[in-house]
């Protein structure tokens, strides 16, 4: 769904520029949210929080993406052997000891 709203934007110069605001906006609640889980667990990002939420937000994108290619009768995320192998790798190097390592 995500894809259709972008390639209309790509589109549409016109809609462009809300299509930005409402992504980065997204972006910037999501990352906000993601501090807070990873606090709880004694982490946090290792860069700018809102980067790496779209890392993250690519990543399940794309993970999607092709569980629907694949014809998966029930598409998910949680269940794409590429989200399963790349995400707990991406997350560990995106990540760091709130209290810096020390």
């Amino acid at each position: 769904m995500q894809s259709e709203f972008r390639l209309n934007a790509m589109r549409d110069t016109e809609q462009a520029p809300r299509y930005l605001a409402c992504e980065r906006d997204f972006r910037v609640r999501l990352a906000a949210r993601l501090d807070e889980a990873l606090a709880r667990v004694g982490l946090k990002f290792s860069m700018d929080s809102v980067d790496a939420t779209r890392i993250i937000i690519e990543l399940c994108e794309s993970a999607m993406q092709e569980s629907i290619l694949s014809k998966d009768p029930t598409p998910s995320v949680a269940t794409s052997p590429y989200a399963m192998r790349t995400l707990p790798l991406v997350l560990q190097a995106l990540t760091m000891p709130l209290n810096g390592g020390k």
